[in-house]
């Protein structure tokens, strides 16, 4: 009986076992699309959550297949649970391991979903088709996906909170302004181009610049033009983001103050819905106040009210206080700072001179524990003596330096000039000086220094140049802005332990 079986069932049984053989060859040198859910627990900031992905199928000729990952609280109370889209940056990667986006999920209880949109698609289309725009047909695409995620996951169909920060907040702002009704709240950080609000019917929108950024303008003049046609936006200008090496745009990405600002603005609102039947709460509503632009309006909760008041909310005129002692240039944060008790005066000379080069130092200076001055002697090098006596008596004399230990660093053929002007200190003062920092000396000067109870810092990423045309860089990174490097470099000074 089997050896029959077998006879007559021998070359389609083969056969079959030959297609099976060939097809897992197939599978294993060409897998499938990623179209499968897929999700995994993990901790993040000490919180249990999921993180999850899937390939959403766009029909956007341009992009037509997108990963969509997202994250959630792993014990989620579904019904209460509010949406959150993050419009990501022209090649941001890993967007939702950021700290500054996860704690959407892990401090609000969010659902929080983002698109890993590939980078080099945009640049190849004319811009109506660019992702960040209404004529992309991706603004409903990413209403699809949020409908595909909530049903997953039991999640109600509520209003969606929006933010992004640079194309992203392009994207951000354009839904905002083009699909009102299906948004709560949106926010944006260095938008790159700025839709203008034709009316006042749309969600609360918080706008975030830095100090520098080349969109600034544009996004204090569409916020004023909203709020003028009676609209609630908010806007604040921030410091730099302080980025890890690689990335020199410092001066347009957010800073981690945008983004906890961000955290509590969507909190304290999707709190509010809550607390309302889940409806949203119009803005005449909202339980606080705080100050902007000259006049008390609505805030949605405590949490943001206190982190608004902790933002610097600084233009670059009003960053710094400027000495009073002519020719001196001294340089004062005029914002609150971290202190640790320690002082530092930081001189550069006139060759070094950037427009926000003494802002971000001090902001950079503040935020590492300094109480932080800064100096910048673009007068002729041959009047640097006189002016550096000016400072450093006005710097002594500063009721708020006190009794602090301080650090001075100076930079280029500051340095020399300063070291003499502080051996000549009266003892009490020079005793203060724990610590004297040279940034790349001229050579020539290197003998007046050697030896010294100073640290010269030459030869490294920190010595910097002015070639006259693309401004500062590095010698051993011509071309790139002293954001590149620059920071790590200077916080590695500061924390060196001689």
């Amino acid at each position: 009986m089997i050896l029959r079986f077998l006879r007559e069932w021998y070359l389609p049984l083969l056969l079959l076992a030959a297609l099976i053989v060939l097809f897992c060859c197939y599978r294993v040198c060409f897998p499938p699309p990623d179209s499968e859910w897929k999700s995994y627990d993990t901790v993040l900031g000490g919180e249990a959550v999921t993180w999850g992905c899937f390939t959403f199928a766009s029909q956007i000729p341009t992009e037509p297949e997108v990963r969509v990952e997202y994250l959630l609280p792993r014990d989620y109370d579904a019904a209460a649970t509010s949406t959150v889209f993050y419009a990501p940056f022209g090649n941001a990667k890993n967007a939702l391991m950021r700290p500054q986006l996860y704690e959407l999920t892990t401090r609000n209880g969010m659902l929080l979903f983002t698109v890993a949109f590939d980078y080099e698609v945009d640049k190849t289309l004319p811009m109506e088709l660019h992702r960040s725009y209404a004529s992309s047909g991706w603004y409903e695409k990413i209403f699809e996906i949020k409908e595909i995620l909530e049903d997953e996951l039991d999640i109600p169909h509520r209003k969606l909170f929006i933010f992004g920060d640079s194309s992203g907040a392009v994207m951000s702002h354009g839904m905002s302004r083009h699909m009102p009704d299906q948004i709560e709240a949106a926010a944006w950080i260095s938008s790159g181009v700025a839709y203008n609000y034709e009316e006042a019917s749309h969600p609360p929108l918080l706008a975030i610049s830095t100090w520098g950024d080349s969109g600034h303008d544009d996004m204090r003049a569409v916020v004023a033009s909203d709020n003028a046609n009676g609209g609630y936006s908010l806007f604040m200008t921030g410091p730099p983001s302080w980025p890890e090496k690689g990335y020199s745009c410092f001066h347009h990405g957010g800073h981690n103050l945008d983004y906890a600002l961000i955290c509590e603005f969507f909190g304290n609102i999707a709190a509010l819905r809550r607390q309302n039947g889940f409806v949203s709460v119009p803005v005449s509503e909202w339980p606080e106040e705080i100050e902007f632009a000259g006049r008390l309006v609505k805030a949605p909760g405590a949490g943001f009210k206190v982190k608004w008041e902790e933002y610097p909310h600084a233009e670059i005129p009003d960053l710094v206080e400027r000495g009073l002692t002519p020719g001196s240039g001294l340089l004062k944060l005029a914002i609150p700072a971290a202190d640790s008790g320690k002082a530092v005066l930081f001189i550069q000379p006139g060759s070094w001179y950037d427009e926000l080069w003494p802002v971000d130092n001090l902001f950079f200076l503040a935020e590492n524990g300094f109480l932080a001055c800064s100096a910048n002697l673009t007068i002729d090098e041959s009047g640097y003596e006189n002016a550096m006596r000016e400072t450093l008596a006005e710097f002594f004399a500063d009721a708020d330096i006190g009794e602090r230990p301080v650090t001075v660093i100076a930079g280029g053929n500051v340095g020399p000039v300063l070291y003499r002007c502080i051996e000549s200190l009266p003892d009490g003062q020079k005793l203060r000086i724990t610590r004297q920092i040279y940034l790349n000396p001229p050579e020539s000067d290197f003998e007046l220094l050697r030896g010294k109870n100073v640290e010269i810092w030459s030869n490294s990423p920190v010595c910097l140049e002015n070639d006259g045309e693309s401004g500062l860089h590095y010698t051993q990174h011509t071309g790139e802005s002293y954001g590149h490097y620059y920071f790590d470099v200077l916080k590695s000074v500061l924390d060196y332990e001689p």
